[in-house]
């Protein structure tokens, strides 16, 4: 819809959240099933002192800062993100890069997913409500452009911090 048909990246992004967690509801209303003891290992396995979950989180960070900042498409993502119509002038197919940077956050945020089955042990149509509007917020603080074209892996890392210290400081002092 994005690439194609040139809908606003925004509203169809929040529109197929929606439909997916109807879809998600149909299927269940709530807390259903155990989740298999293998799925839950993911998230209990450690590498010493370190959980595999934090790990893994500190390499797809380390990886995607790395192909934004070091890749011809990352800097195609910019340039297609900061004006479609200069990176088509320059040559670059922005509906491929479109096309692949909505693959490569699908599967992000399915890895996501997998993690937070694995932390609750039960699936739950209902486990991330809330996390859209922190991703959203976090992206803003960390400076991405809501329009495109400008942000850093590294300023929405720091704002990924400073949010999750202080909701947990909020819920250590018991605050709504």
């Amino acid at each position: 819809l994005v690439a194609k048909f040139g809908a606003q990246p925004f509203i169809v992004t929040l529109g197929m959240m929606g439909v997916l967690y109807g879809v998600g509801l149909a299927i269940s209303s709530g807390p259903t099933g155990l989740v298999p003891f293998s799925v839950m290992a993911i998230y209990e396995v450690t590498a010493g002192p370190v959980p595999v979950a934090v790990l893994v989180m500190g390499l797809v960070w380390v990886v995607a800062w790395w192909v934004l900042r070091s890749t011809r498409f990352g800097r195609a993502t910019y340039a297609v993100g900061g004006s479609p119509d200069v990176a088509r002038l320059a040559g670059l197919n922005g509906d491929r890069v479109i096309m692949l940077a909505y693959t490569l956050c699908g599967l992000m945020s399915a890895a996501a997913g997998i993690f937070l089955l694995a932390r609750s042990g039960v699936g739950n149509p209902n486990m991330a409500l809330g996390l859209e509007f922190k991703s959203i917020v976090a992206a803003a603080i960390g400076g991405v452009s809501l329009y495109g074209g400008r942000g850093s892996v590294a300023g929405v890392f720091g704002a990924v911090l400073l949010i999750t210290v202080i909701s947990n400081l909020f819920d250590l002092f018991q605050f709504s």
